[in-house]
């Protein structure tokens, strides 16, 4: 079960249309579909947001904008999901290619795995 208290916040929805203007507006390329959206474990109102082409953010549910923005990285392939370890600092992407990358929140440089 989700938290209800994470969505009562604001009013504001997380939209495809925000996250499109929000990328061409910073020249990236259009992210493609949601593929992952999950809760960090260790912080609730942080919000990983994983697309299909390889972008990643993480959405602050206290200011309802980005904290920050990943990706793609290289030949890593299309995102095919995301997790969050456990302490809240680090994530998780497999890749259409079969490649795994970990990620920390600490460090927006690609991947550090």
């Amino acid at each position: 079960p989700m938290d209800t208290e994470f969505y009562g916040m604001s009013p504001e929805v997380l939209s495809w249309s925000r996250a499109r203007a929000f990328l061409k507006y910073k020249g990236k390329d259009i992210p493609g579909e949601v593929r992952a959206l999950i809760i960090n474990p260790a912080h609730p109102k942080q919000l990983l947001i994983g697309y299909e082409h390889g972008y990643l953010e993480i959405w602050n549910a206290m200011t309802w904008k980005p904290d920050s923005l990943y990706g793609p990285y290289k030949d890593s392939g299309d995102i095919r999901t995301a997790c969050w370890h456990s302490n809240g600092v680090q994530f998780l992407t497999s890749h259409s290619n079969g490649s795994l990358c970990i990620w920390s929140s600490n460090s927006s440089h690609g991947p550090i795995a």
